[in-house]
């Protein structure tokens, strides 16, 4: 069980590192930031989720198409990140056969996902 805790601690620390930079240097407007409200308090993390979109806007106001797009792109990066993670580290370095099966389970729920999203 540690080791999946382990895994889980590592991808949402890459996850971070990589979609939320030191600074964000844009303040959105007000129809902007309800529109990512109401995007992100449907997520699991709703801080995380506004960060990372935040992070990314390029002017005060964007359309709804702009906040989807940007979204959208972050879950697909997330996504192609934690299946190399699983398929390229994770699966070797698992001591435990029901880990390695476990892990097997992640990695095609993850590809299966990226199929269903392309």
């Amino acid at each position: 069980m540690a080791f999946l805790q382990l895994i889980s601690l590592v991808i949402t620390s890459l996850i971070i590192l990589h979609t939320i930079p030191s600074t964000i240097s844009i303040s959105p407007d007000p129809p902007t930031m309800i529109l990512i409200d109401r995007i992100c308090l449907e997520t699991v993390n709703a801080y995380y989720c506004e960060r990372s979109i935040l992070s990314r806007l390029d002017k005060p106001h964007a359309e709804i198409s702009t906040i989807a797009k940007i979204a959208a792109f972050n879950a697909l990066f997330i996504s192609k990140a934690t299946i190399a993670l699983i398929r390229d580290d994770f699966i070797d370095k698992a001591d435990k056969p029901l880990t390695k099966t476990q892990l097997r389970t992640c990695l095609a729920t993850y590809v299966q996902w990226g199929r269903e999203a392309s």
